[in-house]
């Protein structure tokens, strides 16, 4: 299943896979999930608390830009024209939870209930974890206590794993990273603002760069820079030191003309997809003609 996340030559979206589960407890809704990043080699876990129309979760699909959603079978409502949960069907079934991932664009994915709740994803992890990386938020020897207070989203991240066969590639061990996902470290935005605010372009819209916040801010010259970009306009800061040292950087660059210039006109353009590269050499799919030259 790796290959569908694994984009053509060319296209410059990210290859994301998102894993969900929603449960209700206490009259709340308790969303549970997983991330990964293939490019980035990361992944994040998080857990909180949602209202039936799962608002929560729809910012979280945006803010991670998540291409791909797998659910465990059973969990998707067939109807999702009513506002309310089911309280005599399957626990966690909801109806607006279809809705919310056809909304957010996102290609959604059934999996065996037996392949989801399966509970064995410490092994695989510590395998495919980097050794004693500073990066990592989550420390290996805390995996088993993150693993009691997560443990949906850890077997959110169990699932994760056998779709898409992680923990078979050799080439893969020890090169991620993982972290907690937290909804406050940026705006929260939903379908409908993003779309209101015309931040990224849509597929209905014509070629005119100037139909989107990012038509009009897209000068990269790079692809992962054009991916970079789609990511902060997707996810605005809110942490203000971390606001700062970005319009530091991007006041330098204003100050230093020939700087910006010698760095747009000349380096980028000399700079390859190095993540998709290096995704492709680890997958024995590079070609030496196309790639290397």
């Amino acid at each position: 299943m790796e290959d569908y996340l694994y984009l053509s030559e060319g296209e410059s979206e990210d290859s994301t896979l998102l894993a969900i589960y929603v449960k209700i407890s206490n009259d709340e809704c308790v969303v549970s999930l997983a991330f990964c990043h293939l490019e980035d080699h990361r992944f994040l876990i998080g857990q909180f608390i949602d209202s039936s129309l799962l608002p929560n979760l729809e910012t979280a699909i945006l803010q991670l830009g998540a291409r791909e959603c797998i659910v465990p079978s059973g969990l998707l409502s067939s109807d999702t024209n009513v506002s309310k949960l089911k309280s005599s069907d399957k626990p966690g079934r909801l109806q607006y939870l279809e809705l919310v991932l056809e909304r957010s664009n996102v290609l959604i994915t059934e999996l065996d209930r037996a392949e989801y709740f399966t509970n064995d994803c410490l092994e695989d992890l510590n395998l495919l974890l980097k050794q004693n990386s500073t990066s990592t938020s989550i420390d290996v020897p805390n995996l088993f206590h993150a693993k009691s207070e997560l443990a949906e989203a850890f077997l959110c991240l169990g699932a994760i794993f056998r779709f898409l066969r992680l923990q078979s590639n050799e080439a893969l061990a020890h090169t991620f990273t993982i972290s907690c996902f937290s909804l406050d470290n940026h705006v929260r935005l939903d379908s409908a603002a993003l779309n209101a605010l015309h931040l990224l372009p849509t597929s209905s819209e014509t070629e005119s760069k100037y139909n989107s916040v990012y038509g009009v801010l897209n000068h990269c010259r790079t692809p992962q820079g054009q991916r970079l970009l789609a990511q902060w306009l997707r996810q605005p800061l809110t942490d203000v030191a971390r606001i700062n040292e970005r319009l530091d950087l991007v006041e330098a660059f204003v100050d230093d003309s020939s700087l910006r210039n010698t760095f747009h006109e000349t380096s980028l353009r000399r700079v390859p997809d190095l993540p998709r590269l290096a995704r492709r050499l680890q997958m024995s799919k590079a070609s030496l003609q196309l790639d290397c030259v």
